[in-house]
């Protein structure tokens, strides 16, 4: 549960449309090494988390 509070700024953020001025935010992440599992439309968005602790830019979250 802790986690998932963590991430609701950032949740919200991605359904209100507003980004980050980080260069990958809100960018398509191809998936080319084939971690993920494979979606319908073949892609996933890519958005910024802010993880306190960790470098700037740093703590991705990849959002469908």
């Amino acid at each position: 549960d802790g986690v998932t509070h963590d991430l609701q700024p950032t949740i919200d953020r991605i359904r209100s449309g507003k980004l980050f001025t980080f260069r990958h935010d809100g960018s398509i992440y191809r998936n080319k090494d084939g971690l993920l599992p494979n979606l319908s439309n073949g892609v996933y968005k890519e958005y910024i988390h802010p993880t306190p602790g960790l470098m700037k830019g740093a703590g991705v979250l990849l959002g469908l």
